[in-house]
């Protein structure tokens, strides 16, 4: 699993789990997401935490066509939502 990776952001109030072996972003509860950040914790990971907005830049070119990903709303992906049993 060495080109394995994950991040969690939160897209307009919602925190979402974007991780490489999911076919799309997974949303996650805050009480799920408080879990899971325990558990890493006691797993011994090391937990980054970045903060700040995208650039008015960033924000534009996550659209066209030309970028490397796109933006799209949960309806868009209709996924289901996480099993939140630990």
């Amino acid at each position: 699993m060495q080109e394995h990776w994950f991040t969690i952001r939160r897209i307009y109030g919602e925190f979402w789990n974007f991780n490489s072996l999911f076919p799309a972003p997974q949303p996650l509860s805050l009480f799920y997401l408080g879990a899971f950040l325990a558990t890493l914790k006691e797993q011994g990971y090391t937990i980054f935490v970045v903060r700040g907005q995208l650039s008015q830049q960033q924000n534009e070119d996550a659209g066209h066509p030309d970028s490397h990903g796109a933006w799209f709303t949960p309806e868009q992906v209709n996924i289901p939502p996480v099993d939140e049993g630990c």
